[in-house]
């Protein structure tokens, strides 16, 4: 995994940690680098969205699929889709979820 956030995936971690919240942002986090199989590298980026990153799949120099490690809570319901994320969860939760 590479990290291309300047700096902002250890200030996520800090923010997951003191909020009791590593667990699920490490799961995610080792989701996401479980697609590097098969020769593909995932790079992390900043987004927009608080607490939250953009993620890219690359194999052979190809995008394969690309989407977000977005943080949920209370700043937009739990996931109801309005801003900050813009985002959909079924069920409302507090932490991490990758969309596609």
């Amino acid at each position: 995994m590479v990290d291309k956030t300047d700096g902002k995936l250890e200030a996520i971690r800090r923010f997951a940690s003191d909020n009791g919240l590593l667990e699920n942002l490490n799961s995610k986090l080792e989701a996401l680098k479980s697609k590097e199989k098969d020769g593909c590298v995932v790079n992390l980026h900043q987004d927009f969205a608080p607490h939250s990153l953009y993620f890219e799949v690359i194999k052979d120099n190809k995008l394969i699929s690309n989407g977000g490690l977005i943080y949920h809570g209370i700043h937009d319901v739990g996931g109801n889709g309005s801003a900050p994320t813009f985002s959909v969860n079924l069920t409302p939760i507090k932490g991490w979820a990758i969309h596609t």
